[in-house]
């Protein structure tokens, strides 16, 4: 397989993985029943990762990791609105076929999601847990089901230009096992993540521009925080 081929495969494989902004899948799960948030249990050990995750530095040494960043033009409390109206992510993510919250503990999200057919897609659905403790701040997801062998991320927003813009950073980490070379993933990876951002920033700022040209007022007074 040439390099350029197994770019392709990776970067494809890669957008099945971002393409609904959470995700991660633990290999020590109990494989989903009818219901695959069924119990306390994925709930708890999701959080039991996070908690050892940020208490080790080489925890995370296995994955490969890349961070994009960009501004986009709305407050802050408006851009957590859009990742967390898990609904509208058809909407937003254009791989994304449909998408349903299951179920919400806490500030766990559980939700459901529907990729439309792609090539190297072999599983259209797909579960995510989002995590919501640090709104309007920070966005963090984990699969708990899917292609590869371990995915999660992080979407940290920051005000600029007084409130009226938002600093977005995007960090994915992906292992997808073996059958891609480290160098590949990372390549792809980065790839994959600036097509997600540019999409996201600019369906946002369509977004705010409607929504202001019909209330005419700016962007902090017709937009609120969620509750």
């Amino acid at each position: 397989m040439t390099i350029f081929s197994r770019l392709t495969s990776a970067s494809s494989k890669l957008s099945y993985a971002i393409a609904c902004a959470s995700i991660f899948n633990l290999s020590q799960l109990p494989a989903p029943a009818s219901e695959p948030f069924s119990g306390a249990t994925i709930g708890n050990q999701i959080k039991d990762s996070w908690a050892s995750q940020s208490l080790s530095k080489d925890s995370k040494t296995k994955l490969a990791k890349a961070t994009v960043e960009a501004t986009i033009r709305a407050p802050k409390e408006y851009v957590w609105k859009a990742l967390t109206d898990f609904g509208r992510y058809p909407h937003i993510f254009p791989k994304v076929k449909s998408c349903q919250v299951l179920k919400r503990e806490g500030q766990l999200v559980y939700i459901e999601s529907y990729l439309k057919p792609q090539l190297f897609v072999n599983e259209q659905c797909q579960h995510t847990i989002n995590d919501l403790q640090n709104k309007p701040d920070s966005l963090r997801w984990k699969m708990v089901d899917g292609t590869f062998k371990a995915v999660e991320g992080e979407w940290q927003l920051k005000s600029v230009n007084a409130g009226k813009h938002c600093q977005v950073k995007y960090t994915l980490e992906v292992d997808p096992g073996p059958a891609i070379p480290r160098p590949v993933a990372n390549l792809a990876l980065k790839m994959t993540q600036k097509e997600i951002v540019s999409n996201f920033k600019q369906v946002v700022e369509k977004d705010v521009k409607a929504v202001n040209s019909a209330h005419g007022g700016p962007p902090m007074a017709v937009l609120e925080p969620e509750g």
